[in-house]
């Protein structure tokens, strides 16, 4: 029996997806030897199907240990920490985030990138009467003012409902478009 094209894609991405799944379920399962076969197998699979996977997947030590393949899970698994220069000046020496896998005890640093300094103020405006909040940066001193009736607005326009209407409304018009279209042409038709 031979699959149609939607079938082998369904069957591909249910494949995939369970092999996903079972890399996520072995650390649980408390059996990290097989990890590295488990990883070998999903990686392959992709290659199989020429299937792109993101950099977050695919880089040796962010995701999975590059050394034995077991998922990093914090505090399970993965130790981290931060290494700080000594010298706060020194530009030489990023500071770093080391991962530890606890595993195979294989270590990776990855560099970071400190935030600056945030500092908050809040208070009523005199015109308005209303609270405003504002955000400065140490460094530059930048100024990032909103309003509380502000920032719930922008909530509301990004609620999922809010977002999902203006889909449904959108498709609608876009109907209603093709609709007219057709109807304009099938007039067309009937007066020649």
């Amino acid at each position: 029996m031979s699959l149609n094209k939607e079938q082998t894609e369904r069957f591909r991405d249910r494949h995939i997806r369970q092999e996903y799944e079972l890399l996520h379920l072995l650390p649980a399962v408390g059996i990290p030897e097989l990890s590295g076969l488990y990883l070998k197998s999903f990686y392959n699979s992709t290659k199989k199907y020429r299937l792109t996977l993101p950099t977050s997947i695919t880089d040796a030590n962010s995701k999975f240990c590059g050394t034995c393949g077991v998922l990093f899970v914090p505090t399970f698994n993965l130790s981290m920490k931060v290494i700080t220069p000594y010298d706060k000046d020194d530009k030489a020496a990023p500071t770093s985030l080391q991962y530890e896998c606890l595993n195979c005890r294989k270590t990776s640093n990855f560099e970071i990138e400190v935030p600056k300094k945030l500092k908050h103020s809040h208070h009523v405006d005199a015109t308005s009467g209303k609270l405003k909040s504002e955000t400065f940066l140490e460094d530059k001193k930048k100024v990032i003012k909103s309003s509380a009736k502000d920032r719930a607005k922008k909530r509301k326009m990004n609620s999922l409902s809010n977002l999902l209407n203006k889909k449904k409304k959108e498709d609608e018009r876009k109907s209603k478009n093709q609709g007219s279209l057709s109807s304009l042409s099938l007039d067309s038709f009937m007066k020649r």
